[in-house]
């Protein structure tokens, strides 16, 4: 009965909901609008003046919610990761949700600028540490519409963030003074998207000769890595480059660790791409996974990188980029040079070595990283 009772309390449906609305706004649904509701049941919810039990309670179906919508593809990869982000976000939003709790209630005439701080100081300090994870930041959801993310060139995707809080927050408050929030509402609608509209009308746009196709193989998650499948895979890859190549491209793009081998070095599919992109008479830019020998100086003697670089059509290999983020307890362990016990925890994850740098490369008269 008690658990019943917890289903139907407003500290299961309100964040549950928030964390549906926030996550489904950033699948590739087009339903990125619902991100302008999200807040909504988190506002309703800190008006309630719950204890801290009851908002750690929230902060964890918030948590898992949210990991499961709207990063459910990181189980394809590993269900241990997948578990431990369910950890880490549950410690985040924890502490997040306590925080705003007692601010709410302490500083109820400044309660949007509290939660805007609050919750924007969450945004920014995922961008630091074994733990970051970026992905999370709301304006994300924006993508599908122009207009709507312009203002990024003024303030970042930071500025979405706090866009879309206010938007929440009068829409929150419509039922308690609806004349002068929906007159709010409407001016801050018609600045920021009259802004998107005349940035969208009046940036340069200059047109280039360059042509980019980009490969993407649809391959099965738990296949891709099975060695009854690689000759498949990678007559796919040959497939689809030519298929690309039929319209002439300056560059085509495959994806992230797009053949399941140690290409830089293996020699056989290393001179495979090296053709390929001379029979195509395209550069060929592409994610795979490396590797280093560090001998007994390093847990595992190897370093593991999750890296791209481009082969091009004269038969070059430049020098590859690492990955700067990685995911936690996915692509990584958190804290491994702290704590090298943590080199026997096998969770599924790949523990790819950090980057420390962007590398960029020549495209005729242009950049790109």
């Amino acid at each position: 009965m008690k658990l019943i009772s917890f289903f139907r309390s407003s500290t299961f449906y309100k964040p549950a909901l928030a964390a549906l609305l926030l996550a489904v706004s950033r699948l590739p649904l087009h339903l990125g609008f619902l991100v302008f509701f999200g807040f909504i049941p988190l506002f309703s919810l800190l008006q309630e003046k719950r204890h801290f039990k009851q908002m750690i309670l929230a902060a964890l179906v918030f948590s898992v919610v949210y990991t499961s919508t709207a990063l459910h593809w990181i189980s394809l990869v590993t269900i241990g990761g997948f578990i431990g982000l369910y950890f880490l976000f549950g410690l985040y939003f924890s502490i997040l949700f306590i925080i705003l709790n007692k601010a709410w209630n302490a500083f109820p005439k400044i309660r949007l600028l509290v939660f805007i701080c609050f919750w924007m100081s969450f945004e920014y300090l995922q961008n630091f540490g074994e733990f970051r994870f970026p992905w999370f930041n709301v304006g994300y959801s924006l993508a599908d519409y122009l207009p709507f993310i312009q203002p990024a060139d003024l303030g970042g995707n930071y500025l979405l963030s706090v866009l879309l809080i206010i938007v929440s927050f009068l829409l929150f408050r419509l039922r308690h003074n609806f004349r002068q929030n929906i007159i709010l509402l409407i001016g801050i609608i018609i600045i920021w998207s009259g802004y998107g509209f005349i940035r969208l009308k009046t940036i340069d746009i200059e047109l280039v000769d360059n042509k980019i196709s980009i490969v993407q193989a649809s391959i099965p998650q738990d296949k891709k890595w099975e060695k009854a499948y690689f000759d498949s895979t990678v007559a796919r890859y040959e497939k689809l480059t030519r298929q690309a190549a039929k319209t002439d491209p300056d560059l085509i793009i495959w994806p992230e660790s797009a053949l399941p081998t140690y290409l830089l070095k293996n020699r056989k599919y290393r001179k495979f791409v090296i053709d390929l992109a001379k029979d195509t008479d395209s550069d060929i830019f592409l994610g795979l996974p490396h590797y280093k020998y560090r001998g007994d100086g390093h847990p595992s003697k190897y370093e593991f990188f999750n890296a791209a670089t481009r082969f091009s059509k004269e038969g070059k290999i430049y020098p590859y980029y690492v990955k700067n983020i990685l995911v936690p307890f996915g692509e990584r362990m958190p804290f491994l040079k702290f704590f090298p016990i943590l080199w026997n925890v096998h969770l599924g994850q790949a523990n790819w070595e950090y980057g420390t740098k962007p590398e960029f490369y020549d495209l005729n008269e242009y950049s790109y990283s």
